[in-house]
């Protein structure tokens, strides 16, 4: 098969919005736009599987190594709707991580938005989004969210750990773009009895272990048959 021609499978997403962020400060994730008029099957067969989300407000974060030789970020942000209220600096702190660790400095923007699906096969990946940026590189990930409710955060790794990285977000632009080895049919969905007892399997899972293989064998027997 030269193009992807296959019929879309249903797809949902949440919104982790703790700790007590009203989801609805989070804007919704959105399908890239299709050119099916061109009638070129290329450009056809990537429709549906293309997705973004925007960020609701700017924000540069620099983050490096400092002179004690530990990890550190800081950031700011403007924007004439956004209050600069303890809260928003709670969200921004929490949502906000760099690890530095055998010689390689990243920073993680954590998103709220996590994969529900019942289909084995779909593969979810982040690429790369065009914003501004100083001596750091995007770093895709991607992983099949029918075993595991993760989010996929914007991830940045600095080039020369001598000096430090800059990422500017920008307010209605794309700070997160989904790519999917296959069209979907992406809507939101609330988190259910049943998504929330399965997401508490694996919940932040990554924070309390690196032996993620061991650990999900038995995390995947305890997965519902459906969980849509």
């Amino acid at each position: 098969m030269i193009f992807n021609n296959l019929k879309p499978v249903t797809v949902k997403y949440i919104i982790d919005n703790s700790p007590n962020v009203p989801k609805g400060f989070f804007k919704n994730i959105e399908m890239y736009p299709n050119f099916n008029k061109t009638k070129c099957p290329a450009v056809i067969s990537t429709n549906k599987r293309l997705y973004y989300v925007e960020l609701s407000f700017d924000l540069e974060i620099e983050f490096g190594i400092d002179k004690e030789g530990k990890e550190y970020y800081k950031y700011d942000f403007s924007s004439p709707t956004v209050p600069s209220t303890p809260q928003i600096h709670q969200h921004i702190s929490s949502s906000t991580q760099v690890i530095y660790r055998d010689n390689i400095c990243h920073l993680q923007f954590i998103a709220p938005y996590a994969f529900v699906t019942d289909n084995k096969d779909i593969e979810v990946m982040t690429i790369p989004v065009d914003i501004e940026t100083k001596n750091c590189k995007y770093v895709p990930g991607a992983f099949k969210p029918y075993n595991w409710i993760r989010n996929l955060n914007s991830a940045w790794m600095l080039e020369d750990i001598s000096k430090p990285g800059i990422v500017k977000f920008k307010k209605n632009k794309p700070y997160l773009i989904y790519l999917f080895n296959k069209p979907v049919n992406l809507s939101y969905t609330e988190i259910t009895d049943k998504i929330a007892k399965y997401y508490d399997e694996s919940h932040s899972i990554v924070n309390y272990s690196h032996n993620l293989n061991t650990l999900m064998k038995h995390i995947f027997k305890r997965r519902p048959k459906k969980l849509l």
